[in-house]
């Protein structure tokens, strides 16, 4: 199960720089515990518990080890959740895709993508 963090960090109550450098710090050490990223949402394959465990000793960690004290003044939003259980909005809903019958499709050509293979 890939369980995922997602971290907002507030820009608008502290200067730039000094949250910039908090959450460089908090992405690597979250990158360097096996977290993997993708923008301010990091995936694990860890049960729940441990996961925000490790996601929670990171941040508190990052924001002593730069300078900052209390890492919770400087979090706006600090979520975990099923990854596996996210949905994309990106995508439309499950229920509007669906396969067709290339036979249904007569004015539709098909095309084969895979790269052909060689013959010895």
């Amino acid at each position: 199960m890939r369980y995922a963090i997602s971290l907002h960090l507030d820009y608008a109550s502290h200067p730039q720089a000094e949250v910039n450098s908090l959450f460089r710090q908090i992405r690597e050490d979250l990158i360097q515990a096996g977290f993997h990223p993708d923008g301010r949402l990091f995936t694990i394959a860890l049960p729940e518990s441990e996961a925000c465990r490790l996601a929670r000793t990171i941040v508190e960690d990052a924001a002593r080890s730069t300078g900052l004290g209390d890492a919770y003044g400087y979090v706006k939003e600090f979520y975990g959740f099923n990854f596996e259980r996210a949905t994309n909005l990106l995508l439309p809903p499950v229920g509007d895709i669906g396969v067709v019958d290339m036979e249904e499709l007569p004015d539709m050509e098909c095309i084969d993508l895979k790269p052909p293979t060689e013959t010895t």
